[in-house]
């Protein structure tokens, strides 16, 4: 056999791979980097370890050694270690390396040389088969941390031991002087409902036979000396943390001193933000990135083996859950994870709200469909005995697909995307393992997600969505195959049975503390018109009724607001709201952010073609076409009058994969959110699905003809909407008569305290995320590239984002530079 990569599953060698060299009596001061191991012959065992680095192309194995550091093996081929990480042979964190004699290990670099060439494919030997492996999948209990603050030869990490604790663990964990509201502990705890908690690891003091630097390990976090200068990298560095913990207390390896060791690094360190290693104990941050929420639970998200989320076949892209882009915010956003990696931690398995639909079981549902984040919810009747999950299930597919109504609130109220809406995604492994999930369709009031060839064959599979009720619930129809009338989806929502022209339409509000700060309209969606509103009030903890004699058959949204950013329920004073058709509750809710958004009834429903394409989201167009536009944050571009709209969705090819999925996931999951992500975020999405309908003439022109969101966007004359590039509508913008209004427009920026164009701004043709904040004068905001404004906190157009700018504080109703004390 030639010398080879030999894979086994069980411990074969006994023999210490590498060895430390102590601190000497001559340097005690700081932990004494060990010789360097170039050419040093390897020829012994050790971990497998998955991970994808920056600038790298694919997944990267490495080689963790028995005292915990960590080598990239430099010529196996990312292919090779995708196909084998589907087929299950390749387990990281599980299967263990026999390294060839021969072998060598730059120590310096952090290398591992196998000396043989990529083209010789590594043997693979004993796996255990699925039924055998450990489950990986249902992460419950208590996970100890232990957060390393590193002192290097020439910088250190800018936060103190303290900060760091308080980041990562916060209020009410035991934590000395803790009093961070929102971290790593507080957000996978209220996301898991209590299953899953993150605590320091136990207090711990430096071995006695350690004489350098250093410090005991203290609410979890600790400060370790290398000699290691930042030029070196991080590859270099992350050794010599490990061996420098090891040393000072005593161990065989970090992992023995928690089940999650965080390297927090000094700055210039590495150029990535973060990465972490495949189902293992380790990961590693750029400086302030260990502080930022969204980092932490994407990087202890790999480490679960959880998978990146992605949209479009874009890494991160999928930015309703944690495991899309990461966030320099340190509070923020507030999110849990989308439905293929909810269903993969098993945290809402134990009930009837987590539930399969198979050609072979039951094939429907009808009904409502609540959020993860309302799972035994017993405070809200008309969320907690909903099912929150539902898997589709493909026998003879790869992929299946995962479903949830994804509701903005509570820990899940800064979701970047597809707020309070039905979201498909498609991942694999049955849901239980390591796989890229893919966004494949969000879905509003009167939307229809078309499967054909749903399993291999010509049986189809439909999703729709009758009615939206803000962040509580939505009611859906899913049927696979031929299911019988009560269980069909329909093309549109059911219609109310109208048995007058008019109804009594009431809505009821209970003000909070702070009822100056609520406001609220009743929307026809069929013309946008107005038909009641609200706000701001006088009287806080007071109940207003108001009502209205308006058509029957329409589709309606209810938009509440809310200045301060924080709903009227329930931190100051126990409000609500409630609208009623006839007497008979529609709404009910309270708790939201800045603003929530709900919809109901449905305008004259029209035609869908018979030959649907596969996998494809189908808009249910209005009635007839608004006139004049709304001024409520639609993102309708297209909401010019047309003669009538057409008879049917144009034939505009469908944005969602094809439902043919890759053998191994398309680009494997990284390690390590890049700097610049692979592309910037898509636009904010619209709180309502756009419903105008499209004009053979808008898609024959210039812009009908370019495929890629960028290219769009640069082009003069045109913006993307509903996944397609179109004619900028000429006077579209300065229909955004406020910051709110106007942000919330697709292709409209608010500057100078008016709304224009973005074509006008020279930033933003950056639709890159790096691109902008490597141009000079541009910033990134609200997922768009902006020109920064002479007065930052002009950005701040309500109390919520406010809040979050170090700058800003939100006082009477505006958001100004911080130089006293708001609320």
């Amino acid at each position: 056999m030639k010398a080879s990569l030999v894979l086994l599953q069980t411990y074969t060698i006994a023999s210490v791979l590498i060895s430390t060299v102590a601190a000497t009596e001559s340097n005690r001061n700081r932990h004494q980097k060990p010789t360097p191991y170039i050419g040093t012959k390897f020829g012994e065992k050790c971990k497998a370890l998955v991970a994808e680095k920056e600038y790298k192309d694919g997944l990267e194995l490495s080689c963790e050694t028995p005292n915990g550091e960590i080598y990239t093996v430099d010529d196996v081929s990312s292919e090779w270690v995708q196909s084998s990480m589907a087929t299950h042979e390749l387990i990281s964190g599980e299967t263990e390396l026999i390294v060839p004699l021969g072998a060598t290990v730059d120590r310096g670099k952090g290398k591992l040389h196998m000396n043989k060439g990529k083209e010789e494919t590594p043997e693979l030997l004993n796996s255990l088969d699925s039924d055998e492996r450990r489950n990986l999948n249902v992460v419950q209990g208590t996970r100890t941390v232990l957060i390393v603050r590193v002192v290097a030869y020439d910088e250190s990490t800018t936060r103190t031991m303290g900060e760091l604790a308080n980041s990562v663990f916060g209020a009410d964990s035991g934590v000395a002087g803790a009093d961070d509201e929102v971290n790593l502990r507080s957000q996978y705890l209220a996301c898991s409902h209590g299953k899953l908690t993150f605590a320091p690891t136990s207090e711990r003091g430096l071995a006695a036979s350690y004489y350098g630097e250093g410090s005991d390990i203290s609410n979890g976090a600790v400060t370790v000396h290398v000699n290691t200068s930042i030029a070196e990298g991080d590859d270099a560095m992350r050794n010599d943390i490990t061996d420098a913990l090891n040393d000072m207390f005593g161990v065989s390896s970090p992992a023995v001193l928690a089940d999650h060791v965080m390297y927090c690094l000094p700055p210039g360190t590495m150029s990535a933000i973060a990465y972490a290693y495949i189902n293992s104990w380790n990961s590693i941050y750029n400086d302030n990135w260990c502080t930022y929420v969204s980092a932490q639970m994407h990087e202890i998200g790999h480490n679960l083996n959880l998978a990146h989320s992605n949209e479009d076949e874009m890494a991160y892209n999928d930015q309703s859950g944690v495991m899309g882009f990461s966030y320099t915010e340190n509070d923020g956003p507030l999110m849990c994870f989308n439905a293929a990696k909810s269903w993969q931690l098993g945290w809402y398995s134990d009930t009837d709200q987590a539930i399969t639909l198979s050609l072979d079981g039951d094939r429907s549902y009808v009904g409502r469909l609540s959020g993860v984040v309302h799972y035994n919810d017993g405070n809200n009747p008309n969320s907690s005995s909903n099912p929150i999950l539902i898997k589709l299930n493909r026998e003879k597919r790869l992929t299946d697909f995962f479903i949830t109504f994804n509701a903005k609130t509570g820990p899940n109220s800064g979701t970047m995307e597809g707020a309070n809406e039905v979201l498909i995604v498609k991942s694999g492994d049955e849901g239980k393992g390591y796989y890229e999930s893919e966004l494949v369709a969000k879905l509003g009031v009167g939307d229809i997600y078309h499967f054909s060839r749903f399993d291999g064959s010509l049986i189809t599979a439909a999703v729709s969505v009758e009615r939206i009720a803000g962040s509580q619930f939505a009611e859906v129809s899913i049927c696979i195959g031929d299911c019988d009338a009560t269980h069909a989806p329909t093309l549109s929502p059911t219609p109310y049975n109208c048995l007058s022209e008019k109804v009594d339409f009431e809505v009821n509000i209970v003000t909070d503390n702070y009822p100056k700060e609520t406001t609220w309209e009743l929307v026809n969606k069929c013309n946008e018109e107005t038909i009641l509103s609200g706000g701001p009030y006088d009287d806080p903890l007071t109940s207003y009724s108001h009502s209205i004699l308006a058509d029957c058959q329409a589709e309606y949204a209810f938009i509440i607001h809310d200045a301060y950013g924080d709903g009227i329920c329930c931190n100051y004073g126990e409000g609500s709201y409630e609208v009623k058709r006839e007497d008979s509750s529609i709404l009910i809710g309270g708790k939201y952010g800045p603003s929530e958004e709900s919809k109901f009834g449905s305008c004259p429903s029209m035609a869908v073609p018979e030959d649907v394409p596969t996998e494809v989201l189908i808009k249910t167009p209005s009635a007839s076409p608004s006139n004049p536009p709304s001024l409520s944050p639609t993102l309708d571009l297209l909401a010019s009058p047309t003669k009538s709209p057409t008879p049917a969705p144009t034939g505009t090819p469908s944005s969602t994969p094809t439902e043919v999925p890759s053998r191994v996931p398309t680009v494997a999951p990284s390690s390590t959110p890049t700097v610049a992500p692979t592309l910037g975020p898509s636009w904010a999405p619209s709180s309502a699905p756009v419903r105008s309908s499209m004009l053979e003439e808008d898609l024959s022109d210039s812009c009908g003809g370019i495929g890629i969101r960028g290219d769009c966007w640069v082009k003069d004359g045109c913006v993307w909407s509903n996944g397609i590039c179109v004619v900028q509508p000429k006077g579209d913008c300065h229909l955004g008569t406020s910051a709110n209004v106007c942000w919330r427009r697709e292709g409209c920026i608010w500057s100078d305290e008016k709304c224009m164009t973005g074509l006008s701004d020279s930033c933003f043709s950056n639709t890159r995320y790096n691109d902008c904040r490597f141009t000079e004068g541009c910033m990134w905001f609200q997922l768009r590239c902006i020109t920064v404004p002479s007065d930052i906190c002009s950005l701040g157009y309500n109390a919520g984002i406010c809040r979050r700018m170090e700058e800003c504080k939100w006082n009477s109703d505006e958001c100004v530079m911080a130089t006293g004390s708001g609320r």
